[in-house]
């Protein structure tokens, strides 16, 4: 028994070792402000454009994945102090900051943003100085290139908001006084989750100011060059295969 044992122990240990070697990459989700890119319930029952593509990514790999909420200044306080290895969010270019460092090749999605005011309002948007007597409501924490800028030279009046329904409750009790700008995509998908009607505001392109842009997946600078590889692969494949077209399709 005991030659028995020494003879098998090499084969057990090359096991355990492989099982030590497999790669934990951790997905980094936003917590309550994403929608629909990123969906979670309370840290759980996540879903969203990005989080399922993730999930197909690996789906039958030999990696494991970790998924971890956090609010957003946290998740980026933590990600720019390297407290995850081998982390994954969603990033642009056009965001600057750790979440545009090192993206993938291939994008999610293109993203347009709009300006939202109130149904009543008879404002018409054709140049940006034309929201200089407008409240601006904006989502606190996120970037809003090309605004920005213009809100900072200009010193405008900026409300921040955490999520959507303050922001949607803000623009009704302010009136014709305000606006709200956002994603196009995420201002329609929270309104059917709220539940508002589609008559409450009326929506024009804000392109003129924030140009369209793509959406990629962000990945951890120090991440080892072979894994980026796999993961723009497994990107290029789920794309040629239609799949990301599909999984899009379930949240416009």
């Amino acid at each position: 028994m005991i030659r028995l044992f020494y003879f098998f122990c090499p084969i057990l240990s090359l096991a355990f070792s492989g099982m030590l070697r497999a790669e934990t990459f951790n997905y980094m989700v936003i917590q309550n402000q994403a929608r629909p890119l990123q969906i979670e319930e309370y840290n759980q029952n996540h879903r969203g454009i990005a989080t399922e593509i993730v999930y197909a990514l690996f789906d039958g790999s030999e990696y494991r994945l970790n998924v971890n909420t956090l609010p957003f200044n946290k998740l980026i306080t933590d990600l720019t102090t390297s407290r995850y290895s081998n982390w994954i969010t969603i990033g642009s270019p056009s965001w600057g900051g750790i979440q545009a460092e090192n993206l993938t090749r291939i994008p999610l999605l293109n993203v347009e943003h709009r300006i939202l005011v109130n149904q009543t309002d008879d404002f018409k948007y054709s140049h940006r100085s034309d929201i200089d007597d407008k409240t601006i409501i904006l989502l606190e924490g996120f970037d809003y290139p090309g605004l920005d800028e213009y809100i900072a030279d200009k010193r405008l009046r900026v409300i921040r908001v955490k999520n959507f329904s303050s922001a949607f409750k803000l623009l009704e009790r302010l009136g014709n006084r305000a606006c709200f700008i956002e994603m196009d995509l995420r201002i329609k998908y929270n309104q059917k989750l709220l539940s508002i009607s589609k008559e409450k505001f009326k929506s024009q392109s804000f392109s003129s100011m924030i140009s369209n842009y793509n959406v990629h997946l962000a990945l951890d600078p120090a991440i080892r060059s072979e894994l980026k590889v796999f993961i723009d692969e497994r990107l290029k494949q789920l794309s040629d295969q239609g799949s990301i077209k599909q999984i899009l399709s379930k949240y416009q």
